[in-house]
């Protein structure tokens, strides 16, 4: 039988699909963040993200050391080496 339009029904409130009031500002926040990822993952126009040739084309210095009379700084710069697959590192 159909119910008529003046009748109620209850309302569909799955226990599944409830929220408990103490992570409500937990899931607020996610929905919050993972909206925003998209207007945070574009690039300004005329920029581009990293792309391989460049990490392959970049230097990196590490391990400072500086002479006991402070007058001097010694450091280890590395780079890709794509020829041979490895990493080269020279002071």
């Amino acid at each position: 039988m159909i119910p008529s339009s003046g009748s109620s029904l209850p309302a569909f409130d799955p226990p599944s699909l409830r929220i408990a009031p103490h992570m409500r500002p937990h899931t607020i926040a996610f929905v919050l963040i993972a909206a925003a990822q998209p207007l945070i993952a574009q690039t300004p126009a005329g920029k581009r993200g990293i792309t391989a040739e460049d990490y392959f084309s970049f230097e990196l210095a590490a391990d400072p050391h500086v002479s006991p009379d402070g007058s001097q700084v010694v450091y280890v710069v590395s780079r890709v080496d794509r020829a041979q697959n490895k990493r080269i590192s020279s002071i």
